[in-house]
């Protein structure tokens, strides 16, 4: 990169790092937390999947982790300036190990992220090498289709889910994926993902390790394939196609997608990412958000004339990483203002889109570093924000008139979908908290979502908790009156739309009656393509929800009927939801019968004999022990040195090393006597 030309900073970054065995972790101010939980996560990601791939890495991983992703995108690694994209030679990157990770509040999305990179170090350095000289040669000459790489790094990142089954049902249903080779963008990385996975369930797991090293030898694919399958890529190609219609081919048999919800959309393309659908308080209008490369549009439509208008453009069409996480938007309570949140200049700004006079007034939004989702008071007054802060995503309460915002939650499980309810007296939102209190010193976090209300008006630390689910996300509430809710569920491995009663039941009497609390749903549709996101007007009439099918996102508008049990909805679990259920089933009863004792506090299983390694660079004196208090208990001990230790915080100092290398062949040597020939030539 030449010296001055760098992407734009709207922020000073002071940079800091944890050294650990195999890797170190770089964050900025702000991000100590998250820098945290990637080195206590990414020590176990790297064996995983060292051992996945059967091998080992032979370089020290750098971690460059933001806050959130503006700060990403103001990075300026392996930015490409000067004129470096006319060079006719091509450049020849390095396979360095930096990899550059950001948050967005999600950590479970966070993790996958995080094995996605690991992942691609892992096989960049099995194609091309280590040394310079390897990795000059082999990229020069390895030349591989886009679903190879992007598929292979998101199958090792998460093998299987309801929202890839979505895409990939999608992509093998309508025919896009019959040319294997030439596919690009979401469509290559999908189909890639379910070919790994059929490789891998068809012909063992330790084929793909295998592909990959004789990829490198025969520096190509299909060769690689051939060698190793005994077949050649087209038939490989061919089968996997056949798998996976086969494997689709009888859910249509028992879903159905209503012919009535047609969508609002009357132009349409595969380029487009929609979302934000919000439907004003009276119905009438549907706000929703477009994004194509980056460039985003927000329109309003008007389901009395049937057409949408655009109110507000941000941002160019460039080809880059994406984040569809903003705008964010939300009508305000009166229906007259549709509420904006995106993020500008480095910093949030809250605009408000006026529609009498369609004029935009904007406004700071300090202290957070992102926001996720919001909605309003009944009165206005008020905000309820799904935030992120300090690599936490909590709720708050936002005060419009003083900018003053309350915490609600403190912790480290991720609190999405916030909604006043009840009057505006309780909050209901998902989580994957495992606790049902309001404690701070909360580090844990299940993988599932669950509906939790919040007693807002009383400030009650103990939550309602609406669903206690196994193995499914209940998610986005909405409440239709005094406890009864619309949500999403993915009971059957699709995401459908669920009617829930909160209801009681006499548990047991001793000198008291005691209830018990529970959710009685029922689902209201059975759709064959997953509902990404839905939301309800406020006079519970209005419907609109955003689905993908056929290869494009379609934002849908419908009326609910008033009554939930006027017509019954079976629902058909899908294969990979019925592998699911036999998983779990296996692994609980597994949990509930365990055959080895647990040992208790036995003096001599306490004060055995110990290891005789001693380890003299974290030694660990007597007193300091965790064991130490049954030996004396007059002493108090002290076990903070058998807690896992966290490294020390290191300030970072600039180093300079090779980025890339330029390759270029000039001709321009043997122009110059072509040249001089020809105009021998013109004087005869």
């Amino acid at each position: 990169m030449n010296f001055g030309k760098n992407r734009v900073q709207y922020n000073d970054f002071y940079w800091s790092f944890y050294r650990y065995d195999k890797f170190d972790t770089y964050f900025n101010q702000d991000g100590e937390a998250i820098a945290r939980f990637t080195g206590e996560n990414a020590t176990q990601e790297i064996l995983r999947l060292e051992e996945k791939l059967n091998h080992s890495l032979n370089k020290r991983l750098t971690f460059l982790v933001y806050n959130k992703f503006s700060d990403f995108r103001q990075s300026n690694i392996n930015l490409v300036t000067g004129k470096e994209e006319y060079n006719t030679g091509g450049i020849t990157k390095i396979s360095n190990n930096k990899v550059s990770l950001y948050f967005q509040g999600n950590h479970q999305e966070y993790l996958k992220q995080m094995r996605s990179v690991i992942a691609e170090v892992i096989i960049m350095e099995m194609l091309y090498g280590n040394r310079l000289t390897e990795n000059f040669a082999n990229s020069s000459m390895i030349n591989l289709p886009e679903w190879y790489l992007k598929g292979l790094t998101s199958y090792l990142s998460e093998e299987w889910s309801p929202e890839i089954e979505n895409r990939v049902k999608d992509g093998i249903i309508n025919n896009r994926y019959k040319k294997f080779n030439r596919l690009t963008g979401d469509d290559a990385i999908y189909a890639g993902h379910s070919f790994w996975k059929y490789i891998n369930d068809y012909y063992g797991n330790t084929v793909i390790t295998d592909i990959i090293y004789l990829t490198r030898v025969n520096k190509g694919a299909n060769n690689a394939v051939l060698n190793v399958l005994g077949l050649p890529f087209k038939e490989i190609s061919k089968q996997w196609l056949e798998y996976y219609n086969e494997y689709f081919g009888d859910e249509s048999s028992y879903t159905y997608d209503s012919s009535l919800n047609q969508s609002i959309l009357h132009k349409n393309k595969p380029s487009l990412y929609y979302s934000q659908v919000k439907a004003s308080p009276d119905g009438e209008l549907i706000a929703y958000v477009s994004n194509e490369l980056g460039q985003v549009k927000i329109w309003i439509y008007n389901s009395a004339l049937d057409k949408s208008e655009k109110i507000f453009k941000h941002g160019h069409k460039i080809k880059q990483i994406n984040d569809y996480t903003y705008p964010v938007i939300e009508w305000h309570p009166s229906g007259k203002i549709l509420t904006i949140i995106i993020e500008k200049d480095g910093g949030l700004k809250l605009l408000q889109y006026i529609l009498e006079n369609s004029e935009i007034t904007e406004r700071n939004l300090l202290y957070f570093d992102k926001i996720l989702n919001f909605s309003y008071s009944d009165d206005g007054s008020k905000m309820v924000f799904s935030a992120v802060k300090d690599s936490k995503t909590d709720i708050y309460v936002f005060d419009i008139a003083s900018s003053i915002s309350k915490q609600i939650t403190n912790d480290l499980a991720d609190d999405f979908h916030s909604r006043f309810i009840n009057n505006s007296t309780k909050i209901i939102f998902s989580s994957n908290r495992l606790n049902d209190i309001l404690i701070s010193e909360n580090s844990n976090f299940g993988h599932q979502f669950d509906l939790f209300v919040y007693d807002y008006q009383n400030n009650n630390p103990v939550l309602s908790r609406l669903t206690s689910s196994m193995h499914q996300n209940e998610v986005n509430p909405f409440e239709i009156k005094n406890q009864e809710y619309y949500y999403l569920n993915d009971l059957n491995g699709i995401n459908n739309l669920f009617y829930g009663k909160f209801d009681s039941t006499i548990n047991f009497i001793d000198t008291t009656i005691h209830y018990r609390y529970f959710l009685k749903e029922k689902p209201l549709t059975n759709f064959s393509r997953n509902i990404s996101e839905h939301h309800l007007s406020k006079n519970k009439k209005t419907y609109s929800y955003i689905k993908f099918d056929n290869g494009n996102y379609a934002v849908y508008n419908r009326l609910l009927s008033q009554d939930p049990f006027e017509k019954d909805v079976n629902l058909k679990e899908t294969k990979y939801r019925k592998l699911l259920n036999e998983k779990y089933k296996t692994e609980d009863s597994l949990s509930v019968y365990d055959p080895k004792p647990k040992p208790g506090l036995d003096s001599l299983m306490i004060f055995s004999k110990e290891d005789n390694y001693v380890d003299i660079n974290h030694y660990v004196f007597e007193i300091e022990k965790s064991y130490f208090s049954y030996k004396y208990d007059s002493i108090k001990s002290d076990n903070s040195k058998s807690q896992k230790l966290i490294p020390k915080i290191q300030i970072y100092q600039r180093t300079f090393y090779t980025d890339h290398v330029v390759g270029q062949v000039d001709f321009s040597f043997f122009l110059l006597n072509l040249s001089g020939f020809y105009r021998r030539c013109s004087i005869f």
